[in-house]
């Protein structure tokens, strides 16, 4: 297994960064798996009196391959806006996410 995170911010704009890899095999040899995943966020934050608005945008892409379940759409593309709303004073917090997941499959059915 292999991670790799990176954070940063430039300005108002915090990153967070993150790659792996990862091996998974079995003792007897029964099952093998690889798979590949990075993804990025940035996000901010804003306050106004007592509010708090934290944007946020997320890319990232998956890459899989399992001898056992293989049926050829094994990559994967992600993308998602989220909405953070916070008033400290009253304890209230919410977080509102909408993303698309769309399969390499997916992708060439369209082009």
């Amino acid at each position: 297994m292999f991670d790799l995170s990176y954070r940063d911010r430039f300005g108002i704009v915090h990153s967070d960064t993150n790659l792996s890899y990862n091996i998974y095999e079995t003792s007897s040899d029964i099952r093998s798996q690889k798979d590949f995943k990075f993804n990025t966020t940035f996000n901010t934050r804003h306050s106004f009196d007592d509010l708090v608005i934290k944007p946020s945008l997320m890319l990232g892409t998956w890459d899989m391959n399992d001898e056992l379940t293989n049926d050829g759409d094994n990559k994967f593309y992600q993308a998602s806006l989220g909405l953070g709303l916070d008033i400290p004073s009253k304890k209230l917090k919410n977080y509102t996410k909408s993303w698309k997941k769309i399969s390499q499959q997916e992708i060439q059915e369209i082009t």
